[in-house]
């Protein structure tokens, strides 16, 4: 579990958020538009769409930790190769071979809890999976343009020392002994080929319908990750306080992820969490069009707090789905993740185009986007409560 958050921090959070900070650098040296920029950070999502499902399939049959060693070293060198980019074409494709990898930590980190924890403990290490991821986004928002830029000689160098932690991590898999080996090796002979395992999993309704939640949720999200930073330094913001605003929103996330997830556990009300999580960020996206100065820290502060509750709790739903558990686990986060990944990859660029109308308005367009999936939540069904298949 340790490795795991690690991983998140490193290379799910800090690799990754990262390059929103650095993007106003970036521009100006690789003469990038808004769109060019949107494009740029949403390649990244799209690259994951291509490995989401067979990355699944692939730790439900071999394992955690071969899995896992590859994807970590394999991030360290595709994240370096971006400070090697010399225009618009080159940064895009560094970047999808960087979200080859990249995507398939995020998807792939709940298997881990699925194997080893169920109960009121698999909601506790899921809210502590986005935690993870936070940290690592708020180390990467606040440090990287304002203190790590102009200590390593400029963006390129920053990029190349980030890369480091995920080979080490990767080297951590390769030497670690696991665990519960014997419950690992249970799980891939228990586990059926890669066809029967792909087709059993899509065939359950659920799964689709937790996934298209978890596909606006993750656009919205990455869309907005992308446009904040580089919003509030056009809007006259200086560097410190744009990357301070947003590394607050990140850090109120880390507050309340638990109490919150935990309190819908207790109150057995996980759909009505979710429902009101998925509404209030909505809604408080969209109103970053009107409010300015010290709105726009309050906004950031109170989306922040719920952020993380709608995914956490998909995840939980959908490891809880009739059929899944943790034998099918890896396939149907594969599933959910490619399907996340898509709006990932759409979104920014779209919303972005909305900004030479007014800087405001992508912020309407994707909180629109986060209100449509709601519908969904009506035909979702119960979900048992236990995770073994």
């Amino acid at each position: 579990m340790a490795l795991t958050l690690a991983m998140l921090i490193f290379i799910a959070g800090m690799a990754r958020q990262c390059m929103p900070v650095l993007f106003k650098e970036i521009a100006a040296e690789l003469n990038l538009d808004l769109v060019a920029i949107g494009v740029v950070w949403g390649v990244d999502p799209l690259a994951g769409i291509f490995v989401a499902i067979p990355g699944g399939l692939l730790i439900d049959r071999i394992g955690v930790k071969r899995t896992m060693a590859g994807v970590c070293i394999l991030c360290g060198v595709f994240g370096a190769l971006r400070g090697f980019a010399g225009g618009f074409g080159t940064m895009a494709f560094y970047m999808f071979l960087f979200g080859l990898a990249a995507s398939l930590v995020m998807s792939l980190s709940p298997k881990v809890t699925a194997m080893w924890f169920s109960g009121r403990y698999l909601g506790l290490t899921n809210a502590l999976i986005w935690i993870a991821l936070y940290v690592g986004q708020m180390i990467g928002a606040m440090f990287s343009a304002t203190y790590f830029s102009p200590w390593l000689g400029g963006w390129r160098e920053v990029l190349f020392v980030i890369g480091i932690p995920a080979v080490l991590i990767g080297i951590l898999w390769v030497m670690v002994k696991m665990p519960n080996k014997h419950e690992e090796e249970s799980f891939q002979s228990e586990a059926r080929g890669f066809r029967e395992t792909l087709l059993h999993v899509v065939r359950i309704r659920d799964v689709w319908l937790i996934a298209i939640i978890f596909m606006t949720q993750m656009g919205v999200l990455n869309a907005t990750n992308g446009y904040i930073p580089l919003f509030l330094r056009n809007m006259g913001w200086n560097g410190v306080a744009a990357d301070g605003a947003f590394t607050l929103s990140l850090g109120m996330g880390c507050i309340g992820t638990i109490p919150l997830v935990m309190l819908s556990n207790r109150l057995r009300a996980r759909k009505l969490f979710l429902f009101l999580g998925i509404l209030m960020l909505s809604v408080g996206i969209g109103s970053l069009m009107f409010v300015r100065d010290a709105g726009v820290w309050v906004v950031l502060s109170v989306t922040g707090l719920i952020r993380a509750v709608g995914p956490v709790i998909l995840n939980m739903l959908l490891i809880e789905t009739k059929g899944i558990g943790s034998q099918y686990a890896g396939t149907a986060f594969g599933v959910m993740t490619g399907c996340g990944l898509l709006a990932a990859f759409i979104l920014p660029p779209v919303g972005n185009s909305l900004a030479t109308i007014n800087p405001g308005l992508p912020f309407v367009f994707w909180g629109a986007v986060g209100v449509l999936c709601l519908i969904s939540l009506r035909f979702l069904g119960r979900p048992q409560r236990s995770v073994s298949a």
